[in-house]
């Protein structure tokens, strides 16, 4: 499950980083209609990647800090954690 998720949120970063690439390419041929409609997309790509991350990553290394009784990965959790609340 947790290759799964993984290679999931890997891919979404690979869709981010092209659609990026796809943004400057528009800027410069001055195609802002694709540039609005790219930013949407990575919008909608990233809600979903973070949804993936709060609904299955982190919980499943949450739980595997805790079975394994890493301090560290949990103190990294907690920060990451307290930061998104900080964030709202």
């Amino acid at each position: 499950m947790a290759d799964a998720i993984i290679t999931e949120l890997k891919n979404d970063h690979r869709v981010i980083v092209s659609l990026m690439e796809g943004v400057g390419a528009s800027l410069k041929e001055n195609q802002f209609s694709v540039v609005i409609n790219d930013y949407k997309r990575i919008e909608s790509v990233l809600v979903a990647h973070i949804k993936k991350e709060d609904q299955s990553l982190y919980p499943q290394l949450l739980s595997t800090a805790k079975e394994k009784n890493l301090l560290i990965v949990l103190s990294a959790i907690d920060m990451a954690i307290i930061s998104m609340k900080v964030r709202g």
